[in-house]
Order: structure tokens, then sequence, then C-alpha cells
């Protein structure tokens, strides 16, 4: 959840401006209104999910090489 975090930090202080990335800024959004609670227990409950948003937000920035960093 904090590699989420800090991704939707990074594009919404990104100059392209945070509609650049919707698509993933709406993928990381989803993730984090089905893990409000961040507790071990809860991220482990949903692992899966999670992952799944970081490779869809990671393969989206490799579709776009010229924001990825």
């Amino acid at each position: 959840m904090e590699n989420l975090d800090f991704l939707l930090r990074a594009m919404r202080e990104d100059p392209k401006g945070v509609d650049h990335f919707a698509a993933p800024v709406k993928w990381i959004k989803e993730t984090q209104g089905k893990v409000p609670d961040q507790s071990s227990g809860e991220i482990i409950k949903h692992e899966a999910e999670i992952v799944q948003t970081l490779k869809r937000v990671n393969d989206w920035m490799q579709h776009h090489p010229e924001d990825y960093r």
C-alpha cells in the first residue's frame, strides 16, 4: 500500500498533471478504497489485488516511457 500511496503522490505532483495519469490513478484509488484499514491483516487479505494493481500501473508506465522514472 505504501508503494501505491507513493505512486499516487508522484502522479499528483507531476508537471503533466493528474489527468495525464487518469487510468493508473483510478486503479490506485479503487484499490485504496477496498483496503481502508491498512492493518497488516487487511493488507494480507487483499495482497493479490494490491500486487495486481502495482503490476497494472507498471505495465501502463512501460507503455509510456516518457513518464517512467
